[in-house]
């Protein structure tokens, strides 16, 4: 076959696409050779040298111009003959080219063929298939389709009597929702109400202990200023009954004694009064200090007395207030649940209902696919067999596709033929060509190197 033959891999190989092989390039260096060098220029130059006045030096100066002279012949049969070489290198190149790009399109040309072939063979198979199955298909797609349309008319109706329900469930979910919300506003309202008279109470409460408190520290105060009075005026009296107990002294000693000034006696018995005064007044403040104090404790006392009474009735008015809060919010507590039980066993069957027609809806989408799938099979089988012609001119034409692609092979195989024998018969020539280039190549970098290089 065509596509299993491989072209032969000699020293140069064009395939289309290769970059490496450009003709027009090819091209311009022939030029540039013949142009630099042509069959009738003379590469030795003018090599006369001036007439000598010795003639000696006369007869080697024409010996040495006949030799270059044979030398520049000779060098230019050789660079005619290179050129002729050149030429016939480039020419069987070009030649080898377009050997392989006209194989490489006649082999492109048939996959072309080959890819139509095959998809025109499928259709005609398919054609022929579904026209002897074209009872078994109408049969089987007229049942599916029946099927999947009473599939539809029960999903339809299905969606209409739940959407009904639904729309019936919702609005009785709505009234409800209504019907519990009035019911639960007193409740709530005496929640609010009861709450309030609690936290009210709690805080009555927390004030009278505060007060309470604050009670005791005045009665302890109390004691302790009372205390404090009693021990002074304790005291003050204890010094005063000392000193009149020494001024007593003082005048039974001066009495005694015979000697004594009768005016001294008589500023001691003075002085002895005055003591006794203020033992007297010192005994009196005794009594004052410790009623009037003891009347401040009392009083303290009482004050603490009524406070604790009014914390005990504070107490029970915030425990009273406590249960009756306590009360109303588990009685709305109750009601509520019991509200919100119903409207969760409401929105439960709405639930219910829009479940079902989501898996009604997706059984409709399913049977109208079924029918629309149904109905492509069952056009596409009455439309192949109502169009025989179609068929007979496919099975033509797919017939003589297969002959061109038999034909367009036989090509393939003599196309690769002659690009072998060409490629074998011009190998010495396309060779010879590409050294010649590339000794060219090596010279100029020489060249190149020599004027560009280190010095």
């Amino acid at each position: 076959m065509a596509d299993e033959f491989k072209a032969e891999n000699d020293g140069f190989q064009y395939t289309p696409g290769d970059e490496a092989y450009d003709p027009n390039a090819i091209d311009d260096v022939t030029d540039i050779f013949h142009d630099g060098y042509g069959a009738d220029d003379d590469p030795t130059g003018d090599l006369s040298a001036p007439e000598s006045r010795e003639g000696g030096i006369g007869d080697a100066a024409a010996t040495v111009q006949q030799t270059l002279a044979k030398a520049g012949g000779a060098a230019a049969g050789a660079a005619r003959t290179a050129t002729a070489a050149m030429a016939e290198g480039l020419t069987a190149l070009k030649d080898v080219a377009a050997a392989s790009r006209e194989h490489s399109d006649a082999k492109a040309l048939l996959r072309e063929m080959e890819t139509a072939f095959e998809a025109d063979s499928e259709t005609l198979q398919h054609r022929l298939d579904i026209e002897s199955s074209f009872t078994r298909i109408v049969n089987e797609q007229t049942a599916e389709l029946q099927d999947a349309q009473r599939v539809v008319a029960e999903a339809t109706n299905t969606i209409e009597t739940l959407s009904a329900q639904r729309d019936q469930l919702g609005n009785r979910l709505t009234a409800l929702k209504g019907e519990n919300e009035q019911m639960l506003r007193p409740y709530k309202a005496l929640v609010d109400s009861t709450r309030k008279r609690s936290d009210d109470t709690s805080r009555t409460l927390g004030d009278a202990r505060r007060a309470v408190k604050d009670a005791e520290s005045q009665v302890e105060e109390a004691n302790r200023r009372r205390e404090q009075a009693v021990a002074s005026a304790n005291r003050t009296l204890d010094s005063a009954q000392e000193r009149l107990r020494q001024v007593q002294d003082e005048l039974k000693a001066m009495q005694e004694n015979p000697g004594s000034a009768l005016s001294a006696i008589f500023d001691l018995k003075n002085e002895v009064a005055q003591e006794t005064a203020s033992v007297e007044a010192a005994r009196v403040d005794v009594q004052t200090v410790t009623t009037d104090s003891q009347y401040a404790v009392e009083s303290a006392q009482q004050q603490l007395f009524s406070l604790r009474q009014s914390v005990e009735t504070a107490e029970n008015d915030y425990e009273t207030a406590k249960k009756e809060a306590e009360d109303r919010r588990a009685e709305y507590d109750r009601i509520h649940k019991d509200a919100m039980d119903k409207e969760e066993a409401l929105q439960r069957e709405i639930d219910a209902r829009i479940g079902g027609i989501e898996e009604a809806q997706t059984m409709l989408r399913g049977a109208e696919e079924r029918i629309k799938e149904a109905q492509g099979l069952l056009d596409e089988a009455n439309g192949i067999h109502a169009t025989p012609e179609v068929t007979e001119a496919l099975i033509a034409s797919v017939n003589q596709q297969h002959a061109d692609i038999e034909q367009q092979n036989a090509l393939i195989e003599q196309l690769a033929t002659n690009e072998k024998s060409l490629r074998d018969s011009t190998r010495g020539k396309r060779v010879l060509f590409i050294g010649v280039i590339a000794a060219a190549v090596v010279l100029l970098i020489v060249v190149l190197f020599l004027i560009f290089g280190p010095k």
